[in-house]
């Protein structure tokens, strides 16, 4: 068992053990949320507040540091082939990563509800719907975040859109 929190540390627990002691497998310079074990079991992912992401192979020294975001990463979710690692932050952004390498490989700067639509680098997508069958984006706020956007965010209803440009304007 795989525990982690505001202590900064992330501990492996021995559940057969009687009495058992938490052994530190992680540590970060913040609190430490959302962790995610690899389907081998060989791997430990590692959100922080500190504004990093690092996946940990369990049993050596070996560290993979994952930096990018502008803000707090809250989650960490292995891919299930064990090859690529999701991460969500507080900046507003989804990034994908190489799990050998920490190289990022893709970045998705706003994710609207409804109907589920995504844009990122490689522009619109809707998920859950294939290429052929997806409807091109006719807006123009839609036309502003390609053009313009670093980072966007929807408010709940959908009424409302808010994008910081590369100039942090």
């Amino acid at each position: 068992l795989f525990s982690a929190g505001w202590d900064d540390v992330a501990l492996q627990w021995d559940v057969t053990a009687p009495r058992n002691k938490g052994r530190e497998v992680a540590r970060h310079e913040d609190d430490i949320y959302q962790i995610d074990i690899d389907s081998t079991g060989e791997l430990l992912g590692t959100p922080s507040a500190d504004g990093t992401a690092k996946i940990w192979r369990l049993g050596t020294d070996e560290v993979v540091s994952l930096e990018g975001h502008r803000n707090e990463v809250n989650t960490l979710r292995f891919s299930p082939d064990g090859s690529r690692v999701a991460t969500v932050s507080d900046d507003r952004t989804v990034r994908l990563w190489d799990v050998k390498t920490g190289y990022p490989l893709w970045r998705a700067p706003l994710m609207l509800g409804d109907p589920p639509r995504l844009y990122s680098r490689s522009g619109w997508t809707e998920i859950g719907v294939d290429d052929e069958e997806a409807t091109p984006p006719t807006a123009s706020w839609e036309s502003a975040v390609i053009e313009r956007a670093f980072v966007a965010s929807a408010s709940d209803d959908g009424d409302t859109l808010c994008f910081a440009n590369h100039d942090d304007e």
